[in-house]
């Protein structure tokens, strides 16, 4: 497999970028594994516990902080 990693011109840019997808895609991974262990055990109310609990930080986050917050995370995130 070859990873297209151009450090000599943009190092940070190339890197950062690279980072960022191996980051997110093992944490796709995890809270897939995770899903589909809750899942398969009919563990239903965990999940519920769990999403409730990432609503209600992302609300106090909003309350907090404000929209723009969440506007620059995805631009920040952004693939470009």
């Amino acid at each position: 497999m070859r990873l297209d990693i151009n450090l000599a011109t943009h190092p940070h840019e190339d890197a950062r970028s690279f980072y960022f997808r191996a980051s997110a895609a093992l944490g796709a991974i995890a809270l897939l594994t995770a899903l589909l262990v809750l899942i398969a055990a009919r563990q239903w109310r965990p999940l519920a516990g769990a999403a409730a609990s990432a609503a209600a930080a992302a609300l106090v986050s909003l309350a907090a902080f404000g929209p723009q917050l969440w506007i620059d995370w995805a631009i920040a995130c952004s693939w470009s």
